[in-house]
């Protein structure tokens, strides 16, 4: 593996890194062997249709036994809570990583998605319908739909498309601004601040070295415009120093307390949305906790600003452009794939 299909690998960010909260702590229980799981909740069958794989105008098929996850951190932007779908509005998904399972292999990896991404959006109607496409932000993705369950699946599929049709299997969604009950949840977060956030919070000075409290936790981790370039990706490196020290933080008190990350996933559930029941959850935990971890990877591309057309709102917004070549070369590392041959007839 070269220096660029490896992708700027973020760190060795560890063993137990599965998402912003709830799956990550849910990876905190199989490596401490802890009992969490009492439903007998039966996972419901992905049924969503699959993209076909093409790159190049070639069509592809996944030739390992392959498992990728999509968790979601989502900001307030919207009217989440409404009862009725036509009161609904999806929020913006701030933060998205892929938990990428390669059952072959028996090895794992992450791909931060920056969620700036220009890329191919379904546009939903509010009964769940596509009606159009249109090139957009990825995070805008999540705005569309009735519910917080089409959102995640309009999401999902957003992400299939980047990626030249490579299946989805699952998303986890967690509320951003529940980040301060999560921090709650642990006893604090200790991290060395490299950004400048005194604007915000005094206290938050580059080079010191905070145990963050609620609402600190919640300026480190979404806090972007009034911080440093403002850009994204410097917004995802603090994504990735939060998540290395809650691995820290849930691995020093689930040792002391065997009952720490029962009580945490249950503060935290009802703050998320997801397609997977426990059954998922406890194998793909299970998996990591026995796979080797290949490191984290994100995208190579241009950061810009512009005014995007198929939104119609006339504001000018950060841009991330993938570099296409760059992108297909992490696809292919990631996944390997064999080219599906038509028949003579035209049929596979």
């Amino acid at each position: 593996m070269n220096r660029r299909q490896k992708m700027k690998i973020a760190g060795q960010i560890g063993l137990v890194i599965l998402g912003i909260a709830i799956i990550y702590l849910i990876v905190m229980v199989i490596d401490n062997r802890i009992g969490i799981f009492e439903s007998d909740e039966e996972d419901d069958e992905y049924v969503e249709e699959e993209l076909p794989i093409e790159i190049d105008g070639q069509e592809y098929e996944l030739a390992h036994d392959m498992e990728t996850y999509l968790i979601m951190g989502t900001d307030n932007s919207g009217n989440e809570e409404a009862e009725d779908r036509d009161d609904y509005e999806g929020s913006m998904a701030d933060f998205m990583l892929l938990v990428i399972l390669d059952n072959t292999d028996s090895t794992y990896r992450y791909i931060q998605l920056n969620r700036d991404t220009i890329t191919k959006v379904p546009i939903l109607l509010k009964d769940g319908t596509a009606y159009a496409s249109a090139q957009m932000q990825m995070c805008v993705a999540h705005a569309y739909g009735g519910s917080k369950e089409e959102s995640c699946e309009n999401t999902e599929r957003t992400v299939s498309i980047l990626l030249h049709g490579i299946p989805i299997n699952g998303y986890y969604a967690m509320r951003m601004d529940a980040i301060p009950q999560l921090n709650h949840a642990v006893g604090g977060v200790t991290v060395t601040i490299e950004d400048d956030f005194t604007e915000l919070d005094p206290e938050m000075k580059p080079g010191a070295t905070l145990k963050l409290s609620d609402e600190q936790a919640y300026i480190f981790v979404h806090s972007r415009m009034e911080v440093g370039d403002g850009t994204n990706t410097a917004r995802m490196r603090r994504h990735r120093t939060y998540m290395d020290a809650l691995a820290i933080t849930v691995k020093e008190q689930a040792k002391k307390d065997n009952q720490y990350v029962n009580r945490v996933y249950k503060e935290l559930a009802e703050d998320s949305t997801t397609d997977m029941g426990s059954k998922t959850l406890s194998n793909i935990a299970s998996k990591m906790d026995s796979y080797t971890y290949e490191g984290l990877f994100t995208m190579e591309g241009e950061s810009t600003t512009g005014v995007n057309e198929a939104l119609n709102d006339g504001i000018v917004h950060a841009e991330f452009h993938p570099d296409e070549n760059a992108l297909v070369e992490l696809i292919r590392d990631t996944y390997p794939l064999r080219e599906v041959e038509d028949t003579e007839d035209g049929e596979e």
